[in-house]
């Protein structure tokens, strides 16, 4: 909406700009005024040259909107920037307490932490702990570790500067969460990459660890075909086949065909049979190879002999 009004602003003071009726302009806003819409007086004043800032200001205020008053302060010069910010610490709207934290120049930065903190807004707490100067980073990252989940401990882990990567990677594999503990142990230089694997193999799980021996091609990668081919699964023991030189064909095979999946039985099919093709051209060179070579030799010993 904020656009629609702030074309129709436009058009009308435009309108009465080129055709000398600031009268009209002037009555226009003592009607926006009127109103007492926030969204209306941040865009009239954002968008008309010599608007009443003050007046739309006391709007805003008095509205008491997060939202608008963090807009008013980021975008219109003159603003008063301690009022605002008071009304958006008032509201204990996270959003708008990290938004003016992180934007606003001289925000007070322990007074928006605090309403964050309060809320145990986890979204918050991790955005406020990676993007704000001066955030108590242990603060918001007990925050994270007692909420126990996983996507956040790994991101805050990863993202966050100065977080206790050991006490959110504890948590990731105390929850077993293979997906997890495959992207904490690729993704953080830190990380525990033992601890992580046998997570992962002991959660059978047949993607992630074939996941993990994609990321990890050094690892026992038997012990991890060992749990896809038990998995049964016939998708992740065709993507072994197709992207692991070494894989154990002859047992994924097996898996892929007693699944009588159509889609994955053509899958390996299709394969194989590309295989075949490649290798009976690659004879089929060699042979020629050969035939030339001997071409060329029996050209010489025909000459030395003449000679």
């Amino acid at each position: 909406m904020i656009n629609k009004y702030g074309e129709i602003i436009n058009d009308v003071v435009n309108f009465g700009v080129e055709f000398g009726m600031e009268e009209a302009v002037e009555s226009f806003e003592k009607q926006i005024l009127n109103l007492k819409i926030p969204e209306l007086s941040y865009l009239f004043a954002k968008c008309v040259p010599g608007a009443d800032i003050n007046a739309h200001e006391k709007v805003i205020i008095e509205g008491k909107d997060p939202e608008f008053s963090f807009l008013f302060a980021r975008d219109i010069k003159g603003a008063d920037l301690e009022a605002l910010e008071s009304v958006i610490i008032e509201s204990k709207n996270s959003k708008y307490n990290y938004y003016y934290a992180r934007d606003i120049e001289g925000a007070n930065i322990d007074a928006h932490e605090k309403v964050i903190l309060d809320n145990k807004d986890l979204n918050y707490n991790y955005l406020f702990a990676k993007d704000v100067d001066g955030a108590d980073i242990d603060a918001h990252g007990k925050v994270i570790i007692n909420s126990r989940d996983n996507k956040l401990n790994y991101n805050f882990a990863l993202h966050v500067k100065k977080a206790d990567v050991k006490a959110h990677e504890e948590v990731i594999l105390q929850n077993g969460s293979p997906k997890y503990c495959c992207l904490f142990a690729r993704e953080i230089k830190e990380a525990d990459i033992e601890a992580h694997e046998k997570v992962i193999l002991e959660s059978g799980d047949p993607e992630w660890n074939y996941y993990f021996v994609e990321s990890f091609p050094k690892v026992n990668k038997k012990e991890h075909e060992r749990v896809i081919i038990e998995s049964r699964d016939p998708k992740w023991n065709y993507y072994c086949i197709r992207h692991f030189s070494d894989a154990d064909v002859k047992a994924h095979t097996r898996v892929i065909r007693s699944s009588k999946s159509p889609l994955w039985n053509d899958s390996l099919n299709n394969y194989l049979n590309r295989n075949n093709e490649q290798s009976k051209d690659a004879r089929n060179n060699l042979g020629l190879k050969y035939s030339e070579r001997k071409k060329v030799l029996t050209k010489i010993l025909s000459l030395e002999h003449h000679a």
